[in-house]
């Protein structure tokens, strides 16, 4: 079943809300860039609750090239709660993610090394949460990154 409507929309503006109570111009530019100014300019899709399209652990694609269907994409979907756990409960989930080359990322993630060995092209992911009981978009605050030549010999991912 798929439950999730329109999510990414709801965090372009649950998210910009939140920016205006930021406190610092670089966590402003941060939000901004990572998921605000990019969601209108995303292809989206909605997956089934929970989130799970398929699990293989990743065996399916070593030694493959992984691709995204569009350059940048946003993927959303429900998680269902059996019972509220605390007050930072979230049923709401939205997934950007982009391709960008190596070059690109170097300028736009200065401080991260990505790797040469990993190819060219990488895929960046972020994610977004909206919290139940407070009724609000967060942006987590960790991305992460993958490089398109896909080798479990390879560390699977870099934090960014």
């Amino acid at each position: 079943m798929i439950t999730a409507k329109n999510y990414a929309a709801q965090a372009e503006k649950g998210l910009s809300e939140l920016k205006k109570i930021f406190l610092t111009d670089a966590d402003k530019e941060s939000l901004d860039k990572c998921f605000i100014s990019n969601i209108p300019l995303a292809v989206h899709f909605a997956l089934p609750d929970g989130g799970v399209i398929f699990n293989d652990e990743k065996k399916g694609i070593a030694g493959e090239t992984i691709r995204l269907p569009f350059e940048k994409i946003t993927l959303e979907y429900y998680m269902q709660f059996k019972q509220e756990i605390d007050k930072h409960t979230s049923s709401k989930r939205l997934i950007y993610a982009f391709e960008i080359n190596r070059e690109d990322a170097k300028i736009m993630y200065p401080s991260n090394i990505f790797s040469e060995l990993a190819g060219d092209t990488w895929i960046v992911v972020y994610s977004a949460f909206y919290f139940d009981l407070e009724k609000r978009w967060e942006m987590n605050p960790i991305g992460w990154a993958m490089p398109t030549k896909w080798d479990l010999s390879f560390p699977d991912s870099n934090l960014i």
